[in-house]
């Protein structure tokens, strides 16, 4: 194995302690996420370096210490902001779940989006890095583990939860249009599909008809 696959490398494990839910752990130093969604919302943590993802019709950048989050159904990307070397963890969580908490925390279950794609909260971060520490090494009981992990997800919720009426909406820019022509003139002669235009955007194809 070369010295650059070493920075390559990622996993996913089921956390049994916390109702199976999946986590995945992340170094990355070249490889870059093409835009994609999850059926899930992700609630993540940058342990290392900045990445730079594209998420709701902006270009946002998570350094070292922030916490990342995408809601479901969300087309972002990723890479390294400057081409170093980056790491994170995230956990994906139900939909059912979170409207759970926000319902029991908020009195809302309507309140269970991320308002933030980039939160900068050392106070909630530190809560988030013993979760996952925790996690990594197996070792806690379980219901400390639970305590401390649904207490965080409350507490970024009733700081940062929102309804989806309230998240801001992507926005197609003029950058945002000069890369789908650029993107149309780089593949002339092929076919296009509503699908491929709207993800270079970085909208839904909802969004990119009107």
């Amino acid at each position: 194995m070369g010295k650059s696959d070493l920075n390559e490398k990622a996993i996913f494990f089921r956390a049994e302690t916390l109702d199976d839910l999946l986590v995945f752990k992340a170094t990355y130093h070249n490889f870059q996420f093409k835009r994609h969604f999850h059926e899930e919302f992700a609630l993540g943590l940058m342990n290392r370096g900045v990445q730079k993802f594209n998420c709701r019709g902006k270009d946002v950048h998570a350094p070292s210490g922030s916490i990342i989050t995408v809601n479901a159904g969300e087309i972002h990307d990723g890479m390294s902001a400057d081409g170093s070397i980056y790491d994170y963890d995230i956990i994906y969580l139900p939909e059912k779940l979170l409207e759970e908490l926000a319902e029991e925390m908020l009195g809302d279950k309507r309140a269970h989006f991320f308002s933030h794609s980039v939160i900068k909260d050392d106070r909630l971060a530190g809560s988030l890095s013993k979760v996952f520490h925790m996690l990594s090494v197996k070792q806690e009981r379980s219901d400390n583990l639970q305590e401390l992990f649904y207490t965080t997800v409350c507490n970024i919720l009733e700081k940062y939860g929102v309804g989806k009426n309230k998240i801001n909406k992507p926005v197609i820019t003029p950058a945002c249009i000069k890369k789908v022509c650029e993107y149309i003139e780089d593949t002339v002669g092929l076919p296009l599909s509503l699908d491929e235009m709207a993800g270079v955007a970085g909208v839904s194809k909802f969004h990119f008809l009107r």
